[in-house]
């Protein structure tokens, strides 16, 4: 936590980034050589930059994302106390994996010249431009009303901007880990428009405690809820039919679930750890093994 500054040799060919700076929280300087062949630390920028393909490898509470970056690696910025992103025009890829538990992350922009990726409205989130999708939020980010899907990781291991959150009606899709840990979500509703939800999407959100489900979706993915420790009330549409394995596992509070009669199926695991298992248990539903 005391480290303040690196510098990086020339004779440095190879990093393995996987949360290389995580909890450095007082590191403000990185210098990369300027012999290095592999790496650079350009204009400045506080990040180590793999030089050929102009790809952010790791950063620093105080990097900045300068004009000719092309991509953010998955590994980015994991652990880091990243306040502000800007993304430059030149950007062309980004990874939502970068910024897991990035929980000081606040505001996020777009340059407006970028041909991919945009933050319209101030929203302090990165929308794709061709398909509506969000693919990074923060604390602060007002989910558009056009918005069709929320990616995967979208707010991985970060808050979200209201306790109660009411997810836009034409949304689509949630994607895998989408609220993964999120802290602060206490009630999600979910529109009739949604039709996927991805496996792990609200996994171990510590304080969640009320889902609205309202979508026509067809099952509840492996580990949906899984770990959310204060989930009392859950709305199960009439339109799922199977519900997979650990997709409500140690939700410690649960002590009672309506399902609905489209029901088929009902994995095992599925309510492992819940006060309500052995009501499942008791249910004529055919408990089946995960394939």
């Amino acid at each position: 936590k005391s480290l303040q500054s690196l510098y990086l040799p020339k004779n440095v060919k190879s990093i393995d980034s996987e949360r290389i700076f995580a909890g450095c929280d007082s590191l403000s300087s990185i210098i990369v050589d300027k012999d290095n062949k592999v790496y650079d630390s350009r204009q400045e920028c506080n990040a180590i930059i793999e030089t050929k393909s102009s790809k952010v490898i790791a950063g620093c509470p105080t990097s900045k994302l300068v004009e000719g970056l092309k991509e953010i690696g998955e590994n980015a910025f994991k652990g880091i106390q990243l306040r502000e992103i800007v993304i430059p025009k030149s950007m062309t890829q980004i990874s939502a994996e970068a910024f897991w538990d990035c929980d000081a992350l606040s505001r996020i922009t777009v340059n407006k010249d970028n041909p991919k990726y945009e933050s319209p409205g101030g929203c302090n989130a990165i929308i794709r431009k061709d398909s509506d999708i969000l693919i990074l939020g923060c604390v602060n980010t007002i989910i558009p009303e056009r918005i069709k899907e929320i990616g995967n990781d979208a707010f991985g291991e970060r808050p979200v901007a209201k306790e109660t959150l009411c997810l836009p009606d034409g949304l689509t899709s949630i994607g895998e880990w989408a609220f993964f840990k999120s802290d602060n979500l206490f009630e999600i509703i979910i529109p009739r428009s949604v039709t996927f939800i991805g496996e792990g999407a609200f996994a171990d959100c510590p304080h969640l405690a009320v889902v609205q489900l309202l979508g026509s979706i067809k099952e509840l993915k492996e580990s949906v809820f899984r770990g959310c420790e204060k989930l009392a009330v859950v709305d199960i549409p009439e339109s799922v039919s199977i519900i997979r394995k650990k997709a409500f596992d140690n939700c410690k509070n649960l002590l009672y679930i309506n399902l609905p009669t489209s029901i088929t199926s009902v994995e095992k695991g599925a309510f492992s750890g819940c006060p309500c298992e052995n009501d499942i248990k008791n249910l004529k539903l055919p408990l089946v093994s995960h394939q």
